[in-house]
C-alpha cells in the first residue's frame, strides 16, 4: 500500500503539473500552435502567476504575513499588464467573461493591497485567498480545467491550506481514500492536444 505521504506529495505535485501546464500552455511567450494556427496569449497572466506562485504555495500556507504584504507592489505591477492587454480576436466570443473576470481579478489586487495596509492578518489571508480564486477564474477563461481535477482539488485544497498548516493528521489520514479515489480518475484523464 502507498504511504499516505506519498499520495500527498504525488498529489501536489499532479495537480501543479496540470495547473501549471495548463496555464503555461495559454500563457507561453509568443503563441502556441493548434492546429495550424497560432492561439495567441494574454499579455501578464504568465507575470502575474510568476508572482502569484510562491505567494499561494508558501507565504499563505506558512502564513508569512509579511511575504504578503511585500508582493502586493508586484501584484498591482502585473495587474497593469493584464488591465492594458488587449483580448485576442481568437477568444472575441469569451470577451463578455473575459471582462467581468478581468475586473474581478483588479478589485482582488485591491483590496489586498487594502488589507495590507491594515492589521488584521486573518483578513489578508482572504483578501489572498480571494486574488488566487480571481486569477485561477481568469485563467480559465483561456485554458478550461482538466475533467476530474475539480474533483480532485476540492478534496486536496483543505489538506494543503487547513488540515496540513494545521498538523491536523486526523483529518489528513480520514481524506486519504476519497484523495485516492479522485486520483484514481484523475489518472485516466487523456489531455486534448489543444
Amino acid at each position: 500500500m502507498v504511504s499516505f505521504k506519498k499520495v500527498v506529495f504525488l498529489s501536489f505535485l499532479l495537480v501543479s503539473f496540470f495547473v501549471v501546464s495548463s496555464i503555461l500552455a495559454q500563457t507561453s511567450a509568443g503563441t502556441q500552435q493548434t492546429a495550424g494556427m497560432s492561439k495567441p496569449r494574454l499579455e501578464g497572466l504568465k507575470e502575474f502567476h510568476e508572482v502569484l506562485q510562491p505567494v499561494w504555495h508558501m507565504a499563505y500556507a506558512e502564513k508569512d504575513y509579511r511575504a504578503i504584504r511585500d508582493a502586493v507592489p508586484a501584484f498591482k505591477e502585473k495587474m497593469e499588464l493584464i488591465q492594458k492587454a488587449e483580448l485576442p480576436g481568437f477568444y472575441r466570443e469569451k470577451k463578455d467573461d473575459f471582462e467581468k473576470k478581468r475586473e474581478a481579478l483588479a478589485k482582488a489586487v485591491l483590496d489586498l493591497e487594502e488589507k495590507s495596509k491594515g492589521t488584521d492578518n486573518e483578513a489578508l489571508l482572504k483578501a489572498t485567498e480571494n486574488l488566487h480564486t480571481c486569477y485561477e477564474q481568469l485563467v480559465r477563461v483561456f485554458a478550461p480545467r482538466v475533467k476530474g481535477l475539480e474533483s480532485f482539488h476540492l478534496v486536496l485544497y483543505p489538506l494543503w491550506h487547513e488540515a496540513l498548516p494545521n498538523k491536523d493528521y486526523k483529518a489528513i489520514k480520514a481524506s486519504t481514500p476519497a484523495l485516492q479515489e479522485k486520483m484514481d480518475i484523475l489518472m485516466k484523464v487523456e489531455l486534448s492536444d489543444n
